[in-house]
């Protein structure tokens, strides 16, 4: 084998396979993107923290105003099934 079919065989094979600086480059691409997926995620874990704590409080705001229906009923003389 000759320098000039090395030459070929390397030359060839740069369509298909990245050198260390390209390698590098895509590594520093997929960490980019990987931090804003990462962002991302937090931000949603965030929001969905704050929508079950408004939830929890939704639902014992209902509770209350469950209670003082059933109160104002039994005030009122008025039968209240569900």
């Amino acid at each position: 084998m000759t320098d000039k079919d090395v030459q070929k065989i390397i030359e060839a094979n740069k369509a298909v396979f990245y050198d260390k600086q390209e390698m590098d480059s895509k590594f520093n691409d997929l960490r980019g993107d990987f931090n804003k997926l990462q962002s991302s995620v937090d931000r949603l874990a965030g929001n969905i923290a704050d929508y079950v704590q408004e939830m929890k409080m939704l639902g014992s705001k209902i509770d209350r105003h469950e209670k003082w229906i059933q109160q104002l009923a039994q005030k009122l003389g008025v039968s209240l099934d569900y």
